[in-house]
């Protein structure tokens, strides 16, 4: 079958302003906050995306003030362009109207868990390296 991704590659291909998914305004890769939302929130309301359209599915990641999260549900926008989306993971710190949201290649910041982390093995026919790392939360 067709994967989800595959689907939505597919779909936005069909549709004249669509990157990566979103259904934006003439094709802007940005959206903004429509109204403030306190820091530990766990949704936000956006503007300028396409009236009247799925504009974004679970899965979605977004970057708001150098931090990155994920949609944890669909969203649809209204007449206005605007929708509420829910994602995991709270805000770090509160966001006002106006904050510019990026919504294609959003970006963040992490770090390894200890200094033992991201060493290679080496065996006869390969090497191997794992690491686990946790998000720091960007406060200007």
């Amino acid at each position: 079958g067709v994967s989800q991704t595959q689907r939505r590659i597919r779909d936005a291909a069909q549709r004249r302003f669509t990157i990566s998914g979103h259904r934006l305004l003439e094709g802007s890769s940005t959206c903004a906050v429509y109204e403030a939302a306190p820091a530990y929130s766990d949704s936000v309301v956006m503007e300028g995306l396409e009236p009247n359209a799925d504009v974004f599915f679970e899965g979605d990641l977004f970057g708001l003030g150098g931090n990155c999260y994920e949609i944890t549900q669909d969203a649809r926008s209204d007449a206005n362009g605007r929708t509420r989306v829910f994602f995991m993971w709270r805000f770090w710190k509160g966001h006002v109207a106006g904050d510019i949201v990026t919504l294609v290649k959003p970006t963040a910041r992490f770090q390894f868990v200890s200094s033992e982390e991201g060493t290679l093995a080496h065996n006869l026919v390969t090497g191997e390296a794992s690491f686990k790392a946790v998000e720091v939360p960007f406060f200007e």
